[in-house]
């Protein structure tokens, strides 16, 4: 069964999402999306980035990553294609950032299962964190 996939025609908030979704150093929440997208396009809608969000997923230019801060969105790598690789979500700022896919292979695990995809999350701090001091609350 051949899949039909449908090309949504471009538009000023389509690329401005587009942009901030490559600008990001990892997947971003929607609400991250649309602030940054706000900068530059005053008036853009929650609603409208949802809409986006899922028109790019649908042809394969963004795809929605699973953290433990909710669910996350990033661009597929050129040709459309997603492709998983790990991700390092700072349990301070909760920003998440892309890993290279050489941290993990799961080609190289001597397991007898068949791996379609996989998630990979490692926590921490990230170094903006780690170089400034703990706040005190008083």
């Amino acid at each position: 069964m051949l899949r039909k996939t449908i090309l949504h025609r471009r538009s000023l908030p389509r690329d401005r999402i587009i942009a901030v979704l490559d600008e990001a150093p990892g997947p971003l929440k929607a609400d991250e999306v649309w602030a940054l997208a706000s900068v530059h396009r005053p008036g853009l809608g929650i609603a409208t980035v949802y809409r986006v969000l899922k028109q790019l997923m649908a042809d394969e230019q963004v795809r929605a990553v699973t953290l433990s801060t909710g669910t996350q969105y990033e661009r597929c790598p050129a040709g459309g294609h997603p492709h998983d690789h790990p991700h390092f979500l700072c349990r301070q700022c909760h920003v998440a950032y892309d890993l290279p896919s050489v941290l993990f292979e799961p080609q190289s695990l001597a397991v007898p299962f068949q791996i379609d995809a996989y998630e990979l999350t490692l926590h921490g701090l990230c170094p903006q964190c780690l170089s400034t001091p703990p706040r005190i609350n008083i």
